[in-house]
């Protein structure tokens, strides 16, 4: 797994905006802590779901312009018209991301094939979607609200949400 990360911190130095690049390493500390407090146990994680937590926390503001989503939709900028006016920056941080790591000296995902790419893909993917500070207290409501289900599992059906939640927070 080090290697993942020490080709993604390549792959992300060479994003336009650089100022970026160390606030999202202070985002997947704030990760590694949230998980040091016993989340990881809890929640059963694979190697991949962790890649996947500090893949995307690493990631979740590649090329930021510097101004956020109400900007982008009063602006009726390329973005917006892009993205449908909805997470504007967190899709198109997301899709910078799978962009850059297509390139061939950075494709962290080159063996990891089939399912595992499509899984970790996804998770990424929902991860950096969850960052979208207009959604937080929508986000909130849900997270607050998963104890109470009848089917509340924290290691399988709501992994994910624990997931996306830990990089949210890191991201506060």
């Amino acid at each position: 797994m080090g290697q993942i990360f020490n080709e993604t911190s390549v792959c992300l130095q060479r994003q336009p905006l650089p100022y970026i690049h160390p606030c999202c390493w202070c985002c997947l500390k704030r990760v590694l802590l949230l998980i040091g407090g016993g989340t990881q146990d809890r929640c059963k994680t694979t190697t991949l779901d962790l890649a996947s937590l500090f893949i995307s926390s690493a990631a979740h503001d590649v090329d930021h312009p510097g101004n956020n989503n109400i900007y982008e939709t009063k602006t009726r900028s390329k973005l917006a018209t892009l993205y449908n006016d909805q997470a504007i920056l967190e899709n198109h941080h997301a899709a910078t991301f799978f962009f850059l790591v297509e390139e061939d000296q950075c494709n962290i995902f080159e063996n990891i094939k089939g399912d595992d790419y499509n899984k970790m893909r996804k998770s990424i993917v929902d991860n950096i979607l969850y960052t979208d500070m207009t959604k937080h207290f929508q986000f909130m409501g849900e997270l607050k609200a998963l104890p109470t289900k009848e089917d509340y599992d924290i290691s399988g059906k709501h992994k994910g949400d624990i997931m996306k939640a830990l990089v949210h927070a890191a991201d506060i």
